[in-house]
């Protein structure tokens, strides 16, 4: 079993929205020092600026546009999703 202090110290730190893929493990921050951790089952950049990630087929975050959640960071473990 992976713990957060294993993953830490061997996956890839991503710092820049533009570079995730799915699989990758994303971090957001909001409102109240709220973090949301999971990994990112799908995702759809549009030309406004928004982007959504998909936690499961029918769950999903939005950043940008009146979204209160930023992008803080994410990670790269070489895990896939199905």
């Amino acid at each position: 079993m992976t713990t957060w202090n294993n993953l830490y110290a061997s996956a890839q730190r991503i710092d820049q929205l533009t570079e995730l893929t799915p699989g990758d493990i994303a971090f957001l921050t909001g409102p109240h020092n709220m973090m949301v951790a999971f990994r990112i089952r799908k995702m759809l950049r549009k030309s406004d600026g928004i982007t959504f990630l998909w936690v499961t087929d029918m769950r999903s975050y939005q950043l940008g546009g009146h979204s209160p959640l930023r992008f803080d960071h994410a990670l790269r473990d070489g895990k896939t999703i199905e």
